[in-house]
This record gives structure tokens, C-alpha cells and sequence, in this order.
């Protein structure tokens, strides 16, 4: 491994390992005491572990996207480093990239809902409800007394097509939450689409032709004069 340590990573080894000389050595016995101490690629790798997800969880996710991406390079099938160099990585404007590690990790965990969790929400976001609908329909399936997870749930179905799924959803989530006022919201606008599409379209009012204008200005005809009559 071969991830730079500065002298704060070599004392958080050694406190890791047990070996607690934080407090007691100075800068120059720890190099020195470096040279006769051996740490494996085991306590390494779990120390700048726990490093990285800290910073990913402080929302400092460049420093995390720097450990954990060697993290992820080392060992792919770790789901908690994927999960948050996912994260990082759409944090700092990566998005794409940061969909498809979310996305392989997925594949990679089925089961681990904490990924299908935020792999829903970033497809939400994106207002990418096709993606959204199968995690969601799975997460709620999981845990089916959520009432904002029903929400979601119904606003990916509604926005796909599946309108009467959606309002059973959005049914079910106000009987578990009635002062969730955005669930009456999208139910009330659901049944307005729905009524909009019912009402028989207003027939097109055929437009009479119009008589010819009679321009007033148009000059008249002189009137035929009389035929003069004869001198008795």
C-alpha cells in the first residue's frame, strides 16, 4: 500500500495497533521507533479506512475521494469504501462517474440497501424515475410502514405511467403520516390529471364564411338620364 503517510497517520497506526506513544515521543523517536515497528497492509488499509469515510462523512470528499479511491483500487469488494467514494466522487461535480461505482457496488451487494438507499435518491434527483422506481418498489418492500419512502415510491410510478399504483401508495402513506401534506398534494393532483383526461374535449366551433364587405367608399354608378322629351 502505498498511500503517503504523514507523522499524525504514523501515530493513529500505532494507537490503532494498541501502541499508544502519541503523548510520550517525540517527532524524531517516531521515525526512529518507525524503522523497528512493522505495520502490515491489514492495519494499514483499516486505518485509512476509517480515515476516509470520516471525511466523507465530514463532507470533506476530495480528502476522502484521494484515500478512498486507492481503498477502492485495493480491494473493490469492500462495500462501505464504495459506497462512499460513490458519494464523494458525485459530491464534487463527478456525478456520472459517481452513479456508476454506486451502481457496480449495487450489482456487487445486492442486499446491501444502504447503497440501493442512496443510488434511489441520486436517480430521484435527477428526476430519473425509471432508474429510481425498482430500488424504491424495493426499499419499500423492505420497509413498508415508511411513509416518505411510499411518497417517493408513488411519485416515480406517477411520473411513469402507473398513476392507480401511485394513489394506493399515496393512500397508504397518509393513513401513516395524515399530516404529510405533500402526499395529499400529489394525490389531489393525480385525480385532476385524471379528470382532464375523462372530460370530453369541447367540439371546435366551425367558423361561418363571411359575406363579402360592401366598401362604402366604392364610387356609385351615375344614374341613366332621362330621355329628353320632345318640344310640343
Amino acid at each position: 500500500m502505498n498511500i503517503k503517510m504523514d507523522l499524525f497517520d504514523l501515530l493513529g497506526l500505532y494507537t490503532k495497533a494498541g501502541v499508544n506513544i502519541a503523548g510520550q515521543l517525540s517527532a524524531s523517536i517516531v521515525q526512529g521507533f518507525q524503522r523497528v515497528f512493522v505495520v502490515d497492509d491489514s492495519l494499514k488499509y483499516n486505518y485509512f479506512r476509517d480515515k476516509g469515510i470520516a471525511h466523507a462523512k465530514s463532507r470533506r470528499y476530495r480528502q476522502a475521494m484521494g484515500i478512498l479511491r486507492q481503498l477502492y483500487d485495493i480491494d473493490p469488494e469492500d462495500a462501505e469504501v464504495a459506497l462512499y467514494l460513490g458519494v464523494s466522487t458525485m459530491k464534487t461535480g463527478q456525478r456520472e462517474e459517481g452513479l456508476d461505482l454506486l451502481e457496480k457496488a449495487r450489482l456487487a451487494f445486492p442486499d446491501n440497501l444502504r447503497i440501493v438507499t442512496i443510488l434511489a435518491l441520486a436517480y430521484s434527483q435527477n428526476e430519473d424515475h425509471a432508474k429510481a422506481l425498482p430500488l424504491l418498489q424495493k426499499l419499500s418492500a423492505a420497509d413498508p410502514a415508511d411513509g416518505d419512502l411510499l411518497y417517493r415510491l408513488a411519485l416515480a410510478q406517477h411520473k411513469t405511467g402507473a398513476s392507480e399504483a401511485a394513489i394506493a401508495n399515496l393512500k397508504k402513506a397518509a393513513e401513516l403520516n395524515p399530516e404529510d401534506s405533500k402526499s395529499a398534494r400529489l394525490l389531489a393532483e393525480i385525480y385532476q390529471q385524471q379528470e382532464e383526461q375523462k372530460a370530453p374535449a369541447k367540439p371546435v366551433k366551425k367558423a361561418e364564411p363571411a359575406s363579402e364587405p360592401t366598401d362604402a367608399t366604392e364610387p356609385k354608378a351615375p344614374a341613366q338620364p332621362e330621355a329628353p322629351t320632345q318640344a310640343d
